[in-house]
């Protein structure tokens, strides 16, 4: 039991993590007067790659679908 919330712990930081460097990367993208929908459009083409798996529970990783929608919401 204490293997698994160990991991779990790790999981949930490691998403975390993630979404901060999501966040960055739309910062940097505006920043530089990039197109931050480009951000987006690039994980989008991941999900469509994997066949639309998602990420579960304990994935290192919130799943590509999340992240693209997530950054999505941001474009607004």
């Amino acid at each position: 039991m204490g293997d698994l919330l160990v991991t779990v712990v790790r999981a949930q930081h490691s998403q975390g993590n993630e979404r901060e460097a999501d966040d960055y990367a739309m910062q940097f993208m505006s920043r530089r007067k990039y197109d931050r929908k480009a951000c987006v459009t690039a994980l989008e083409k991941l999900v469509k790659l994997s066949g639309g798996a998602d990420a579960n529970w304990i994935s290192t990783h919130p799943s590509p679908k999340e992240r693209a929608d997530r950054m999505r919401k941001q474009l607004a």
